[in-house]
C-alpha cells in the first residue's frame, strides 16, 4: 500500500500558493495554512458536506493574521470572502493589507460589551483579553510585552453592525484565548446560525463530551462534531432529512 504525505508549508508573507506548486511539482501536494490542518478538514467538510465549493462567506474571530496559522486563507484561494475581526491594530491594519475586499473590524470580542486590557506576549497569537489566561501563560514561563485598553463587542453586536443584509454564514472560526466558550455561548445562534463552527476546546475530556457545556449547546442548535484537529474541535450542522 503507498504512503500518503502532506507536505506543510509555513506560508507567511511569501509566495502566492499557486508559486508552490511551481516549486514542488507534486500531482499529491497540499497547502495548508491552519496550524494544525484545521483549514483543510473545513474545506473538506464546507465542500462536501455543506456542498459550498464554489465560494461562500466567513467570520474569523480572533483572526490574529492573514496567512499565518490562518484557518481562512485556504478557503480565499478558492473565491470566499468573508469578515475579520481582531483587538490588535496591527492586525486588523495587516488584514486591510492583503484582504481589503473582507470586512476587517479592530476590536475585542467578549460575553459583554465594555473595555478590556489587552495582555500581549512575546508570541502575538498569544495576546489575550482573559486575565485567567495571561496569569497561566506568565507561570509558564511566557514573557509579557505590555498590555493596553481596548474597546470589547459581543458577537452578536459585531454582526448586527457589519454583517451584510441577508447574508448567511457559511464558517465561523473562534480562536480567542480564554473567551471562546463564552463567545459560543452568548452567540445568538437562532439568528446566526454558521453551517461550520469551528473552536479552540482546552482541557475536554474527548471520551466524555456528551457533559461538555460548549458541546452541549452546539448539539441543542443541530450541530454535529464533525472533525478534531488537536484542540480545534469542528461541529457542522446535521443534514435535514429530505
Amino acid at each position: 500500500m503507498g504512503q500518503s504525505h502532506m507536505i506543510r508549508l509555513n506560508v507567511f508573507e511569501s509566495f502566492p500558493a499557486h508559486q508552490y506548486f511551481e516549486i514542488i511539482r507534486d500531482p499529491y501536494l497540499k497547502i495548508i495554512y491552519a496550524q494544525f490542518a484545521e483549514d483543510a478538514l473545513v474545506a473538506d467538510i464546507l465542500f462536501y458536506d455543506i456542498q459550498r465549493p464554489h465560494g461562500g462567506f466567513y467570520v474569523d474571530v480572533g483572526a490574529f493574521h492573514p496567512r499565518r496559522q490562518s484557518n481562512t486563507q485556504l478557503l480565499r484561494h478558492m473565491s470566499w470572502r468573508g469578515m475579520n475581526i481582531d483587538a490588535n491594530v496591527d492586525v486588523i491594519n495587516l488584514f486591510n493589507q492583503d484582504r481589503p475586499d473582507d470586512i476587517n473590524i479592530c476590536t475585542g470580542v467578549g460575553p459583554t460589551e465594555g473595555e478590556l486590557v489587552y495582555h500581549m506576549f512575546d508570541s502575538t497569537g498569544m495576546n489575550t483579553l482573559s486575565p485567567e489566561t495571561a496569569e497561566e501563560w506568565t507561570r509558564m514561563g511566557r514573557k509579557k510585552t505590555g498590555t493596553r485598553v481596548v474597546p470589547v463587542k459581543t458577537i452578536n453586536q459585531i454582526l448586527d453592525e457589519n454583517l451584510p443584509s441577508g447574508q448567511s454564514i457559511d464558517y465561523m472560526n473562534i480562536d480567542l484565548e480564554g473567551f471562546d466558550r463564552a463567545v459560543v455561548a452568548s452567540l445568538d445562534l437562532d439568528r446566526y446560525r454558521p453551517s461550520v463552527i469551528s473552536i479552540e476546546i482546552h482541557d475536554i475530556d474527548i471520551l466524555n463530551l456528551g457533559n461538555d457545556p460548549t458541546v452541549a449547546r452546539l448539539t441543542q442548535y443541530g450541530y454535529k462534531l464533525a472533525a478534531i484537529a488537536r484542540v480545534t474541535y469542528i461541529f457542522a450542522l446535521k443534514k435535514q432529512a429530505a
